[in-house]
């Protein structure tokens, strides 16, 4: 062999070299980002999720709602009407335009229920009596946290509001953040005297401390709590459902896996700009805190305890 063959076989042998390592160093550089984006993804719950707690403001095509369910694996929305922009009616026509995604509820936080109108629960009792709808909310005693005290918790408003809920097993959402234990025992006693009213006591049981929502699941059979606001800021809330990791609390956990089928998942969305900019964002904050649960109770918590409520 020539030299100059040799000078050529080494120049070879180089770009060889440094092909391998650049194959090489493009491999384990990709595994190390597949395994960056597996360690992000793990933990994660990643099957279907159904929506127990959203709102609407104003009349729009209902489109808006399902793209962003599409987007999210969101299966099954609870999308309760805000004010009188938006009537039941519209709600009624938003379900028959998507039958199988959004469930046609009565809607509550509304003025005939702030006014205490006795003609609104007529109203109410007519539609629930009419079987067009499947759902009743968001009902408010107190808003907001500890807010405004709307329809005091032993009301004859209430009282009625509960007798339908359980004459025809028709599940109702209800607003109570309030700070008072003796005003929280209040709405648990009016809640006992109506045992069969199916009850979805919005934000983890009104932001409650897990070791006093635990004999209310015991005293309570269709006492159920769902999640929404998971997805905010809870340094001033009164009991943190998640850390700062996204995770649930430990007692908060223990009490979810204590009480799988109590617990339902909300997003919690309230008008086009939070589906269109933000629902993703929060579905993704329930779906890790979903993800420190037992996989059977995750399921549970993010799909199977509401289309049991619907009787899907």
């Amino acid at each position: 062999m020539s030299i100059k063959n040799i000078h050529k076989g080494v120049s070879v042998m180089r770009m060889i070299g440094s092909t391998a390592t650049v194959v090489v160093f493009l491999v384990f550089g990709c595994g190390t980002a597949l395994g960056a984006e597996s360690a992000q993804d793990a933990g994660m719950y990643k099957g279907v999720l159904s929506d127990a707690h959203a709102h609407v403001v104003e009349k729009a095509s209902p489109d808006y709602i399902v793209t962003a369910m599409d987007q999210a694996n969101v299966d099954t929305i609870i999308i309760m009407r805000k004010e009188d922009k938006v009537s039941d009616e519209d709600m009624l026509a938003y379900h028959q335009q998507h039958p199988n995604r959004i469930v046609p509820v009565i809607g509550l936080q509304t003025i005939g229920w702030r006014d205490h109108r006795p003609v609104f629960l007529r109203n109410v009792r007519t539609k629930v009596e009419s079987k067009h709808y499947k759902w009743m909310g968001e009902a408010s005693l107190r808003g907001q946290v500890n807010g405004h005290l709307i329809t005091p918790p032993d009301s004859p408003m209430l009282q009625e509001l509960l007798e339908l809920s359980a004459k025809h097993q028709f599940p109702v959402s209800i607003h109570h953040n309030a700070f008072d234990p003796r005003e929280i025992q209040l709405f648990v006693d009016t809640m006992a005297k109506h045992p069969r009213a199916i009850v979805i006591w919005c934000h983890w049981c009104g932001l409650g401390d897990p070791a006093k929502v635990r004999p209310w699941l015991e005293q309570l059979p269709n006492l159920y709590c769902d999640l929404g606001w998971l997805h905010q800021d809870q340094s001033a809330f009164p009991n943190r459902l998640v850390n700062d990791n996204g995770q649930f609390v430990p007692a908060w956990k223990e009490l979810i896996e204590a009480y799988p089928d109590r617990f339902l998942a909300a997003i919690n969305a309230s008008d086009i700009e939070d589906f269109e900019k933000q629902y993703q964002t929060r579905v993704q904050k329930v779906r890790k805190a979903l993800g420190g649960l037992q996989p059977t109770v995750a399921r549970k918590v993010a799909t199977e305890n509401l289309h049991r409520l619907l009787g899907k």
